[in-house]
């Protein structure tokens, strides 16, 4: 697999996470019953999902990635890949600041 390859991968692997919690979100609001047992299942389902999303985003070979990837674009600031590199270096940047446990 090559180094974008492996980019876009952990890209969407971490995006996954964040949908999948999103979509049980819109779930609790819509469709799930409004009962204690339902909301804290689903409280813990999406405290799972954050965890493992930030734990991606924070992982020293996440960050390493991120450094190659920016080395093997050069100065490409426009195309795809480098916009999305932007993102994912703004997003780590955030979840650093965050303990995994406030997650």
């Amino acid at each position: 697999m090559t180094l974008l390859e492996n980019f876009r991968k952990e890209s969407e692997t971490i995006c996954h996470l964040k949908n999948a919690s999103r979509v049980l979100g819109w779930d609790q609001q819509i469709m799930m019953p409004h009962t204690a047992m339902a909301t804290m299942v689903r409280g813990r389902q999406r405290a799972t999902l954050s965890r493992l999303a930030h734990a991606r985003m924070v992982d020293s070979q996440f960050a390493d990635l991120l450094l190659r990837v920016e080395d093997h674009l050069g100065e490409d600031r426009t195309s795809d890949d480098a916009l999305s590199l932007a993102r994912w270096k703004r997003e780590r940047r955030r979840a650093t600041a965050v303990s995994g446990e406030l997650v």
